[in-house]
């Protein structure tokens, strides 16, 4: 059921695709079903959607806990905490950050255009940014 797609990178600055663009070319949003089935005993990986040049990688346990990393110029930081997906198909995930101890939580709508996944903030605004995920198996 899992599919890898290579990170998003249309060119060597890696331009980003919007929403709108995304659903004229036939992706469509994942339900709940869909979503959790995909993410259990799942690495997820790439580029930030807030942080340009940051790079995320997250693991995703069955039981709702995730374990991960977000590295930019900055440094490396580790997340640790939970994750859920509502009814809607809305992915939420909170996280405490080390270092530093910081809470995050993070939201998205996930969609599928044949085996690539991609994630967007939780707007269905057509100018939306969509990046790129690979999901692979957990080892």
């Amino acid at each position: 059921m899992l599919c890898a797609a290579a990170l998003l990178g249309a060119g060597p600055a890696g331009a980003q695709e919007s929403l709108g663009e995304l659903l004229d070319r036939g992706a469509v949003k994942m339900t709940r079903a869909e979503l959790v089935a995909a993410l259990q005993n799942t690495v997820m990986s790439g580029d930030s959607l807030r942080r340009q040049g940051g790079a995320v990688r997250f693991e995703y346990s069955p039981d709702g806990t995730v374990t991960g990393v977000f590295r930019n110029d900055n440094g490396e930081f580790r997340h640790a905490g939970t994750w859920r997906v509502e009814d809607s198909g809305l992915f939420v995930r909170e996280t405490t950050v080390t270092p530093g101890g910081d809470r995050r939580t993070e939201r998205r709508f996930f969609y599928r255009l044949g085996d690539a996944y991609y994630a967007a903030e939780p707007t269905d605004e057509r100018d939306a940014k969509v990046f790129k995920r690979l999901f692979e198996p957990r080892q």
